[in-house]
Parts: C-alpha cells; sequence; structure tokens
C-alpha cells in the first residue's frame, strides 16, 4: 500500500504548489497505509470512536480526581444513560485471541483445539457419494438418449463448439440443433430431479 501511495503522489505532484515531494509522498503513503488498515479493520470505526471517548473521559476523570473513575462518573461525563453506557462498553471490550494450537481437552489426550473447529467449506463424505453417484446415472442417462441427442451434448459441452458450428458439422439448420439440445437437457434435467426427490 505504501508503494500505491507513492505511485499516488509521484502521479499528482505539483511542483508549482511549493511543497517538496517528500512532504508530499510522506503524507501520500501514510494515508494509503491508514486507508488499507482501515479497509482490513475487523472493528467498525463508530465502534473505536466510542472506545477512545471512554478512554478519554476515564483519563480526564481521573487527572482531575486523582483516582480511579467511577462508572457513574464516566456515564456523567459522557451524558449517557447506565443502559447506553453497558451497550457502548460492550461494543468497545476487547477481542480475546485463543492459542488454537493448544490442547482441546483437559484431559491432555493430544488433539489440538484448530482440530475440532469444523470447516464450512469441507464438503461432507456423504455428499460426495451422492454427487458421484448422480454424475454416473446422468452418465447412464446420456448413454440412453438418441444418437443425434448424445452427439450435440459432446461437441457443445465438451468440445465447446457453438451451436453454428454444430449444425453445420451435422448438416442441419443452427434451430434444430438448438431443439435437440433443449431436449436433451430437458430430459436430463427431468431425471435428476426424480433421482433427487426420492
Amino acid at each position: 500500500m505504501g508503494v500505491i501511495g507513492l505511485i499516488a503522489a509521484a502521479q499528482r505532484y505539483i511542483p508549482q504548489e511549493g511543497r517538496t515531494f517528500a512532504g508530499y509522498a510522506y503524507t501520500k503513503i501514510r494515508g494509503a497505509i491508514l486507508d488499507e488498515l482501515r479497509r482490513l479493520d475487523w472493528c467498525p470505526r463508530r465502534t473505536r470512536a466510542k472506545a477512545r471517548k471512554i478512554k478519554d473521559a476515564i483519563a480526564e476523570l481521573e487527572q482531575k480526581h486523582q483516582r480511579a473513575a467511577t462508572a457513574e462518573e464516566i456515564q456523567r461525563q459522557l451524558q449517557l444513560t447506565p443502559a447506553e453506557y453497558d451497550e457502548w462498553l460492550q461494543e468497545s471490550s476487547p477481542v480475546t485471541f485463543i492459542n488454537i494450537d493448544a490442547s482441546a481437552y483437559d484431559d491432555g489426550d493430544g488433539s489440538k483445539l484448530h482440530e475440532t473447529i469444523a470447516d464450512e467449506n469441507l464438503e461432507p463424505a456423504s455428499a460426495g457419494l451422492e454427487r458421484a453417484e448422480l454424475w454416473r446415472l446422468v452418465a447412464d442417462r446420456i448413454e440412453l438418449l438418441p444418437e443425434a441427442q448424445r452427439q450435440v451434448l459432446a461437441l457443445y459441452h465438451f468440445e465447446g463448439l457453438r451451436l453454428a458450428e454444430i449444425a453445420e458439422a451435422m448438416d442441419l439448420t443452427e434451430a434444430r440443433i438448438s431443439q435437440i439440445h433443449t431436449q436433451a437437457i430437458l430430459a436430463l434435467r427431468s431425471f435428476i430431479e426424480r433421482n433427487q426427490n426420492k
């Protein structure tokens, strides 16, 4: 991001304005990095602002009274109701980081915490088996289609030919090839729906 800021500075720098390039580039680079950090930040800016206001109020009260500030004093300083102050505190509570390489159980069985976290992108084995079975059934069903439909499906979906090219190769009109293709797709779709509803 710093390099992007430097490039932006080089493109937008106007020497006639009287600023040094180094000073101008510093501002652009710093801005680009801060913008990226804000974009990557999991915490909304409004929440960070609330946490900063609480922290500033506490610092001001402790400086003024020379002791720890009470919750009531902080609420009055921020002009918040107790419910609003509790909400601000809840939003501003720090994130707790957990070592996922630590032992998952106290019994010392050796398994790590990261091994117990479900991978939402991982497909269940049963779904993979079902899909493989469905593909096998579809392949078998394709074999039962008329020769013209099988040929059009193969040329269109596996060879990547356009309908016009298939029409020329099979000595038919493009409209006829489109009809054959549609009939084959509808037959397969109907077959798949019947098998998924079983």
